[in-house]
């Protein structure tokens, strides 16, 4: 445990899901974890020794309470290897600022292992302003979105399940929610996170059939709309008349399609289902549409649904 500590990860937070990485601005205010004699940040008190031995007090001497992988590894903000304090900083940190305040406590009433790190988030911005991430890192690229949940929403231990909040669970930590992506937007502020309704296209008009031979046959049908203006295609399916099962007979742009392979002598339903890549709209059915070629004979049926 006697490594400078490292690199951290933000608040609850990986780089696959987080555009802030890694935590390397601490030194800034705090100075280096094992040099020096700490003055607190918070009262001015003079610790009499550095970051390291405190830390080290706090936990007696548990160097797995802070790391992740060995007592030399790396120090993630929200996870440690020990079997009791599991959540390393935020064990300890987290739960001063928790909306909730239900932090339970330890003996001699040292708080472990409870908090979201909503903590320190706000304490934190208090200090440097609210969204100045760059303040404590490196590079303050661009969010990825705050609708992209962190790696461990859902997971066990894990209470926060929605990055979007839909379910209520980043709302218990403020009445705003969480700014995941760091774009100063929270939770249903932020574009990302605002569901883009939908109207699905409309039925398509009544179908018809022509150009019908022994084994094949084209059928058309009346163009759909789209209130969204979405561009609109249609899946044809046919089988034979008291079959179940429909035949895929592909999709298409226009409002036409050939179909093959088809039976002498047998009449044919066909459905064509509109859709706009979001929604797929009503389907418009048409029974004994067309009877394939017998001997010559072409025979259409009816019974348009």
């Amino acid at each position: 445990m006697r490594a400078i500590l490292g690199t951290f990860l933000l608040i609850l937070f990986s780089s696959s899901a987080f555009s802030y990485p890694t935590y390397d601005g601490c030194q800034g205010c705090h100075g280096k974890f094992e040099e020096g004699t700490y003055i607190s940040k918070k009262d001015g008190s003079n610790w009499g020794k550095n970051l390291m031995d405190a830390h080290e007090a706090f936990v007696s001497g548990k160097c797995n309470a802070c790391h992740k992988s060995d007592s030399k590894g790396e120090v993630f903000l929200n996870f440690s290897i020990d079997s009791v304090f599991t959540m390393s900083c935020m064990g300890c940190h987290g739960r001063v600022e928790d909306i909730n305040n239900s932090c339970s406590s330890a003996a001699g009433g040292m708080e472990v292992n409870c908090g979201s790190g909503v903590g320190l988030r706000r304490h934190h911005e208090a200090k440097v302003g609210t969204g100045t991430c760059n303040s404590c890192h490196s590079s303050n690229p661009t969010p990825v979105g705050e609708n992209v949940a962190p790696f461990n929403y859902g997971k066990t231990g894990i209470t926060i399940v929605d990055s979007c909040d839909a379910d209520g669970t980043e709302s218990k930590y403020g009445a705003t929610g969480l700014d995941n992506d760091g774009d100063v937007l929270t939770d249903g502020s932020d574009p990302d996170c605002q569901v883009v309704s939908n109207t699905p296209p409309t039925q398509p008009g009544n179908l018809s059939a022509s150009a019908i031979t022994v084994n094949s046959a084209t059928v058309s049908w009346g163009a759909s709309t789209d209130a969204d203006g979405d561009t609109i295609s249609y899946l044809v399916e046919y089988r034979r008349n008291g079959d179940v099962a429909w035949t895929d007979g592909g999709s298409t742009n226009s409002t036409n399609r050939p179909l093959s392979g088809l039976d002498s002598g047998q009449f044919y339903d066909v459905r064509v289902t509109p859709m706009d890549a979001t929604d797929d709209g009503t389907a418009r059915t048409a029974l004994n549409l067309f009877q394939t070629v017998v001997a010559g004979e072409i025979i259409f049926g009816n019974g348009f649904e």
